[in-house]
């Protein structure tokens, strides 16, 4: 008998066969990657180092009233996980970005081309806060020096050539190092103990800042040390000084007034910090200074003061300063409500108040400038 089988039949046959070795295949794909090992098959892209560009600035700037150069500062939104921007003067544009892992502290070197901060590796359980550095759109990072100590507030040298920074802890000391991947040329400044004397501490809030000829200059606040210090490399504890304290040289005698964020002029001449003032009795409240003097801390001059808000108590060194590239002007960070701070600039004369950043609910801070 002979049976007849129809095309349609054929089809369909031919169809479930190729179906099958599809499938077979498919199958044998999934068994050879899921036998494969998981250590370093993250795709480099989505490493530690990976880059989340952000929409620019939606805040109203005022490009006139800041004259030339790049800001770069930290904002921190609802989250609370910081984004580095930068805003370019001179080509009226803002950019933004932030890692995988978290990064805070920034500072831009003086040609405006790096940024030095402080990074925890996010693939490293291990790993600590330490320095790294990275183009100005967090591109080509790497660490400048890796170890188990806690490493925070880089600064560059006026020239860029070297960054400055400390390790906190009970061995915390200042560093000096180049710019470049695991220096080899790190020296050791002063460390923040004396061994023969216990109650002698330095205590740094942010970072130290120095001059041209290699003055350093920091904020401490430990009971001997207490107010703006100065610093003088590898001389030990006879090397650092207090040049003013709140409590004996300035013109409110309390402890409610402390400073913060010293740095040097670009020709080394003068000295800009901020002088925050809590009242005890509205707590909310904090008054912020503006000022300069010579290194010494003679001639002390306040080009401005304003009002602010004291944040909340989870947000830490929450006033900041730098000087424009020129010495012109001065650009410093400021709560202007108890979750919220901004941008704001004022002429070294005193005049020309304009505020930098306007967006709500963000919390601005860590500024520095360059040309």
């Amino acid at each position: 008998m002979n049976i007849v089988v129809s095309d349609n039949v054929f089809t369909r046959l031919e169809k479930m066969k190729n179906l099958l070795v599809h499938l077979s295949i498919f199958l044998v794909f999934i068994t050879f990657s899921c036998s494969k090992e998981d250590v370093n098959d993250i795709p480099e892209e989505d490493g530690p180092f990976k880059i989340s560009t952000m929409f620019p600035l939606s805040d109203n700037i005022p490009y006139e009233a800041l004259g030339s150069g790049k800001i770069l500062f930290e904002r921190r939104y609802g989250d609370g996980k910081p984004v580095f921007y930068v805003i370019d003067i001179d080509k009226k544009k803002s950019s933004g970005f932030k890692l995988k892992s978290p990064i805070t502290q920034p500072s831009i070197s003086p040609s405006g081309t790096q940024i030095a901060c402080s990074l925890l590796n996010s693939a490293d359980l291990n790993s600590t806060w330490n320095i790294y550095i990275m183009n100005m759109d967090g591109s080509d990072c790497f660490p400048a020096f890796l170890s188990d100590q806690p490493a925070s507030y880089p600064t560059w040298n006026q020239d860029g050539s070297k960054i400055i920074y400390y390790t906190s802890g009970s061995d915390g000391r200042l560093y000096m190092q180049s710019p470049v991947e695991n220096s080899s040329d790190r020296v050791e400044l002063t460390k923040f103990r004396d061994d023969d004397d216990p109650e002698w501490l330095i205590d740094p809030v942010g970072g130290f800042t120095v001059s041209s000829t290699g003055e350093l200059v920091s904020v401490s606040e430990s009971e001997k040390l207490f107010g703006l210090i100065g610093v003088v490399p590898n001389a030990g504890k006879t090397g650092v000084s207090v040049i003013l304290s709140p409590p004996t040289d300035y013109y409110i005698e309390t402890r409610n007034c402390w400073f913060e964020s010293p740095v040097f002029s670009a020709d080394g001449t003068k000295i800009a910090f901020l002088e925050v003032y809590t009242n005890p009795i509205e707590t909310s409240w904090i008054s912020l200074g503006i000022n300069t003097m010579d290194p010494d801390g003679s001639n002390l001059v306040q080009v401005g003061a304003i009002g602010g808000y004291q944040p909340d108590a989870r947000l830490d060194r929450y006033v900041s300063l730098c000087w424009s590239p020129d010495g012109t002007k001065i650009l410093f960070a400021m709560p202007d409500s108890e979750e919220t701070s901004h941008l704001y600039v004022v002429n070294l004369d005193g005049s020309g108040y304009s505020q930098i950043t306007n967006q709500m609910d963000v919390f601005d801070s860590n500024v520095s400038w360059s040309r």
